[in-house]
């Protein structure tokens, strides 16, 4: 009777444990599963803060880009002489370059300072002249400072600059004007260059004729700063 009773209380015991363990189990599942989703959903959010924080950075950096948009070099020259000290001021200061380039090419003709009736002597002695441009120079708006070059023509700046610098908004631009002359030097012509660029900040140019390469760096260097 007494062995009977053992193995019964035996069972019961068995059966205990077995339900014991399966709660546990299931205990043990449930928990994973409530933590893995946890830490997927963590890490998301990390990954988004980082990717959110990127524009923020880009848009600074745009910021600073419009703050201070560089420099452009201008010029207009009749016979190459400006041009080659145009290139030399962009390629010091790594700028962009542009050309004035009127709609009617001057022809030598053109530039015969010996006949009164040439179209250069017309134009520059009739103060309302505004010869054509030809190419559309608007680009140059987006630039803070602006080096504009050309010629000197009886003792001035030929009336093409007057038509670009009174063309486009230059209002708050620094302009920097720089000569080729045969001796006249640039005085003559800032006169006309200040009245045209209406709003722009106009400094002291300089005539670079025959300038030396060094010579050439070092003003555009300075006047840059």
């Amino acid at each position: 009777m007494m062995r009977k009773w053992t193995g019964v209380i035996l069972c019961i015991s068995m059966l205990f444990l077995l339900v014991a363990c399966g709660n546990t189990s299931q205990e043990s599942r449930n928990n994973t599963a409530r933590v893995e989703p946890q830490e997927t959903m963590d890490n998301t959010a990390d990954d988004v803060s980082s990717a959110e924080s990127l524009p923020t950075e880009k848009t600074d950096a745009a910021a600073k880009t419009e703050k201070d948009n560089g420099v452009a070099v201008v010029y207009f020259s009749a016979t190459g002489t400006t041009k080659e000290i145009a290139r030399k001021i962009a390629g010091v200061l790594e700028a962009e370059i542009f050309e004035i380039i009127p709609k009617e090419a001057y022809s030598s003709d053109d530039l015969d300072y010996n006949e009164d009736s040439c179209r250069a002597n017309k134009e520059m002695n009739d103060e309302s002249s505004r010869p054509d441009i030809e190419n559309d120079l608007s680009a140059v708006k987006e630039f803070d400072r602006i080096y504009i070059g050309y010629p000197i023509w009886w003792g001035k700046e030929p009336m093409v600059i007057r038509t670009f610098l009174e063309s486009y908004n230059l209002k708050g631009k620094k302009i920097v004007p720089f000569c080729t002359s045969g001796g006249s030097g640039i005085s003559g012509s800032m006169k006309g260059v200040k009245a045209a660029a209406k709003g722009a900040k106009v400094v002291k140019g300089k005539d670079l004729t025959d300038s030396s390469a060094k010579s050439v760096q070092k003003w555009a260097e300075k006047k840059v700063a």
